[in-house]
């Protein structure tokens, strides 16, 4: 038998905002700290966040990430 752990909401939601900040944290490093807005949104899509995730990661709007995502996928629809 395992043992059963069981976690509260506000567990849930304090480890989710420790891990936004170690996230943004570690975003704004060196290399990651040189690329775009576009490029941050990118890599943060591609480990599968989604818009309101990478906003408040990033300090920044849903809609300005929902814009960016939207020229992504346009510029690859063109090519």
């Amino acid at each position: 038998m395992g043992i059963r752990v069981i976690m509260e909401h506000n567990d849930i939601t304090s480890i989710n905002e420790r891990l936004d900040l170690i996230i943004s944290i570690l975003m704004n490093q060196t290399k990651i700290q040189e690329e775009t807005t576009k490029e941050k949104i990118a890599r943060l899509v591609s480990f599968g966040f989604e818009n309101p995730e990478i906003a408040k990661i990033l300090n920044t709007t849903t809609a300005v990430v929902a814009q960016e995502r939207y020229m992504m996928k346009k510029g690859k629809k063109s090519k």
